[in-house]
């Protein structure tokens, strides 16, 4: 059901009443499609991580998309592998997340058959790293995102660029263009918000409230 709408004074034109910018403000991962570099895809990074027995990083700067692939990568595990996710952790609220799978038949396999996978290396508490790092050695597989080389093999170096930002911003509101000022282009926003896409999207929400705000 679409969210209901809100009419301008004259009439003339309608805006969603729910804010469709919020989805950067929550976890909204899979209401936008997912996009990848020419010559990538998800079963392409699977058969890498496959290559790898289950070891890899997920490398880039914040908000390059980094946690939303991860996402993808974990949902695809557990609708094409069976993988039983069989443990969560969060550590503080704005963290590090953990994950540990058990992996079912399929062409990703590791040597205990488990996987962990980890939402923000750098913030993940060292006794954990060390952890994990103990497990790897005992045949476990580890993905992780960092914004920097953790030791692992590289899957995929992500980056903020303007087409992946046209490509969020048109799908999660195709008339996008109505919040720019006069002259305006993605390229100047980008690059304002140091390529940080998660806050280039809060920006277009809170641009969008004040156009509700005017209505």
């Amino acid at each position: 059901m679409n969210p209901p709408a809100v009419k301008s004074v004259s009439g003339s034109q309608t805006l969603p009443a729910r804010n469709p910018f919020a989805t950067s403000r929550w976890a909204g991962w899979g209401k936008v499609p997912l996009w990848l570099p020419p010559g990538q895809s998800i079963s392409r990074l699977l058969a890498r991580l496959a290559e790898h027995q289950g070891r890899g990083q997920i490398v880039g700067p914040h908000g390059s998309g980094k946690t939303t692939l991860l996402h993808y990568l974990r949902h695809c595990l557990e609708q094409c592998q069976n993988a039983e996710c069989l443990d969560r952790r969060r550590f503080g609220p704005t963290g590090a997340v953990l994950w540990h799978y058990r992996l079912g038949p399929g062409k990703l396999a590791t040597a205990t058959g488990r996987l962990w996978f980890v939402d923000g290396w750098e913030q993940l508490p060292w006794g954990w790293r060390l952890r994990l790092r103990w497990r790897l050695c005992r045949g476990e597989g580890l993905l992780v995102t960092t914004h920097r080389w953790a030791g692992l093999p590289e899957l995929l170096r992500t980056e903020a660029t303007e087409e992946l930002l046209r490509h969020v911003l048109y799908h999660l509101w195709p008339d996008y263009p109505k919040l720019f000022s006069p002259g305006e282009t993605l390229v100047e926003i980008l690059h304002r918000h140091r390529g940080n896409l998660r806050e280039v999207l809060f920006e277009f929400y809170d641009r969008y409230e004040r156009r509700l705000l005017a209505y």
